[in-house]
């Protein structure tokens, strides 16, 4: 298994063992108002999420959340900017594959 690393960059990306638990702090570094880009079920379903998502509110953090099934199109990252755009969000965290990682860039 390859040793824990961090790559100083924007986005900023974090590999490794027990990086996870780095997630919520890290969020609230950024501001307490994430945009959550996720998968279709695996990661909500998991207790990962719920582990996340208590942390998050009860650092008073306000939650959206958007779910990417499949390859993001251009207008499926044009609503979504839509929807979003006017809100006060802090950070974008993009958990998942590919795709979700894509959407979550653009």
């Amino acid at each position: 298994m390859p040793s824990p690393f961090s790559f100083s960059s924007l986005p900023e990306i974090r590999f490794g063992a027990g990086r996870f638990n780095e997630l919520s702090r890290l969020i609230i570094g950024y501001g307490r108002h994430p945009l959550l880009v996720l998968g279709s079920q695996s990661f909500t379903r998991s207790g990962h999420w719920r582990d996340l998502a208590d942390n998050l509110l009860r650092s008073g953090c306000l939650l959206d959340q958007v779910s990417i099934t499949g390859e993001p199109s251009p207008e499926t990252i044009d609503a979504i900017a839509s929807q979003y755009g006017s809100s006060a969000i802090d950070v974008v965290v993009a958990i998942g594959g590919g795709s979700v990682l894509d959407a979550g860039k653009a």
